[in-house]
């Protein structure tokens, strides 16, 4: 069952996520890591690392060849919820990310 900050979030989100629990690497601020990335939208996504940046934080998903750059929007314990910054460039991003199986890189 979703808690109240779930339900409101869901409210909120204009794109439906796509959980897809597969490894991508993020940079930002000279740092460079490969994390789980646990679900996409063609407005942002949601990973999970230790130590994840301050809201606020730019930074540059990668993924297969293709990169994406994105804004973290929320902080919660190990997830990082994120936003897109540039949606138009978002929908070639996601169909390769969620259509792409995790060993093809």
């Amino acid at each position: 069952m979703a808690s109240g900050d779930e339900s409101k979030d869901k409210e909120r989100r204009r794109h439906t996520r796509l959980p897809v629990e597969r490894p991508v690497e993020i940079a930002w601020g000279g740092e460079r890591r490969e994390v789980v990335l646990e679900d996409v939208s063609f407005s942002g996504a949601k990973v999970r690392l230790p130590r994840p940046p301050a809201v606020g934080t730019r930074l540059t998903i990668m993924s297969g060849g293709k990169a994406i750059e994105a804004t973290v929007a929320r902080v919660t314990g190990l997830s990082v919820g994120i936003h897109f910054d540039h949606e138009d460039a978002a929908f070639e991003y996601v169909m390769d990310v969620v259509l792409k199986s995790p060993q093809d890189g």
